[in-house]
């Protein structure tokens, strides 16, 4: 019987549960036995790739975005996550599972983790769980209605944000002064009100307030 390794990263065990379930399914569907290991946080799952990346190989990981950022590491969300376990296991196929609906974030984890199933929690039942890993292990992907609905729009062009300025949201949001900011991110003082004033016109943000930034920023789920 083939067994392939699957880690699921996400904070809240009622949809921990659901995942096993529908692994459960396709396994017993596609003789097929799941290694399944959990995470419910960013220390956890670091913790949990560095012990299997020592140990062997990751084949799926199905991933929550909305996470906390990490205690010990640098690690801001499941985004960053998704992109240290492309690094460190390249063949790994990539399901996303989020409640987030707005455009521009999703554009973002579009672009950044290219994930090999993306679904949107509010969008999908039960059996397209099973549908969605089902895919996976046959080498294809799968998208639920909010994510193909994005790229019939053509919306996941390059998208201008990347991983500064999710770390310059998250130190401002922190309350870091400028000259502590110059200290946590490679980038010049000018450098960095430059992006602080181009996030603001992509949020539509027409004041210089730094705090209307933030919450924006929170609300379309960037931080």
């Amino acid at each position: 019987m083939k067994q392939i390794s699957v880690l699921i990263i996400e904070d809240h065990q009622i949809n921990i549960d659901s995942y096993r379930r529908a692994l459960d399914f396709v396994s017993e569907e596609n003789n097929i036995q799941f290694k399944v290991s959990e995470a419910l946080n960013c220390d956890q799952s670091f913790e949990k790739i560095i012990s299997i990346k020592e140990n062997g190989e990751l084949d799926i990981v199905i991933l929550d975005i909305s996470l906390p950022p990490s205690k010990k590491y640098d690690i801001l969300n499941g985004e960053a996550l998704g992109s240290l376990i492309k690094q460190r296991f390249p063949k790994c196929k990539l399901l996303v599972c989020t409640s987030l609906n707005d455009n521009l974030r999703l554009n973002s984890i579009l672009k950044s983790l290219n994930p090999d199933a993306f679904l949107i929690k509010s969008d999908i039942a039960f059996m397209d769980l099973v549908s969605a890993i089902t895919k996976l292990i046959k080498n294809s992907s799968y998208y639920s209605e909010t994510i193909l609905n994005l790229m019939r729009n053509k919306l996941t062009s390059d998208l201008p944000i990347d991983e500064l300025d999710v770390k310059i949201l998250y130190e401002i949001s922190n309350g870091a002064r400028m000259k502590e900011i110059e200290e946590l991110v490679p980038l010049s003082k000018a450098s960095i009100e430059k992006r602080k004033k181009h996030l603001k016109k992509l949020f539509g943000i027409k004041t210089n307030s730094d705090r209307d930034l933030i919450l924006l920023a929170k609300e379309k789920g960037v931080l």
